[in-house]
């Protein structure tokens, strides 16, 4: 585990922390003991079965969320095979890994008026992020990762790099006039590239408690209930669908 948070191309995802919180988890299942030629799929189901059973540390009376323990397996599927491609294992031990299964589809969209009064209780930098999110169909990390070059004014796209996107693929994202309108109010910073800033005037490193407090506190006071800021995406999808474009033009736009 050590080997893998230490390497090169670990170190600079933006996501490292978070891949450092999921090893912690996983080295119950695998501790200086384990030995790796070992590891069995019987242990990786016994794994995700405790797991799933563990109470949530973050919501209260809830169990961790399959999500998470889906996460954690794909990770420890990722260090095999990384481990195998550098020559540090001479196999990955187990050939099938647990499936977990994931019923987390929303359908939540928001009302006109839901809408407004959010952007009401917003503070401008939030408002900023939310109007992009409904407006495009980015996913959250993609729109606080955004710099002012990815921005084509001229013929009014996004182009988000492979490094961005959630696909490791580049993409192409069509700005509406009112998402334009938006951006070029923006004051562009000298210490930084980024497009969208705190309330500090500093770039957002990742969607920090902070950022899902705020958050979370609009919610409450514009009296919206059962949101999550991902809605916003699915919002846009289903309005881009209902009003007749393909749907395959609308999935390319949000990747």
């Amino acid at each position: 585990f050590d080997w893998f948070l230490n390497l090169q191309e670990v170190k600079k995802l933006d996501s490292h922390l978070r891949v450092a919180q999921q090893i912690k988890s996983l080295s119950r299942l695998m501790s200086v003991n384990q030995v790796v030629r070992d590891l069995t799929a019987a242990q990786l189901e016994e794994y995700a079965h405790s797991r799933l059973e563990e109470s949530s540390p973050t919501k209260l009376g809830e169990t961790i969320a399959p999500k998470t323990v889906k996460e954690e397996l794909n990770l420890l599927r990722n260090i095999l095979n990384r481990a195998l491609q550098y020559e540090v294992i001479s196999k990955v031990p187990v050939a099938k890994f647990p499936s977990v299964k994931i019923d987390n589809v929303r359908k939540r969209i928001f009302g006109e008026d839901e809408y407004q009064r959010l952007l009401k209780e917003c503070p401008i930098w939030l408002r900023r992020i939310v109007v992009m999110a409904r407006e495009t169909g980015m996913r959250q990390a993609e729109i606080i990762k955004l710099e002012w070059s990815d921005v084509d004014f001229e013929t009014g796209f996004v182009r988000l790099k492979a490094s961005m996107t959630k696909t490791d693929e580049p993409r192409s994202v069509r700005l509406l006039p009112e998402v334009i309108a938006m951006l070029r109010e923006i004051p562009k910073a000298v210490h930084t590239q980024r497009v969208f800033l705190s309330t500090r005037n500093k770039p957002i490193p990742y969607w920090t408690t902070y950022v899902q407090t705020t958050w979370k506190s609009v919610l409450e006071k514009a009296g919206i209930k059962d949101a999550c800021f991902h809605d916003l995406r699915h919002d846009f999808v289903t309005r881009a669908i209902r009003s007749g474009n393909p749907p395959h033009v609308v999935m390319k736009q949000v990747g």
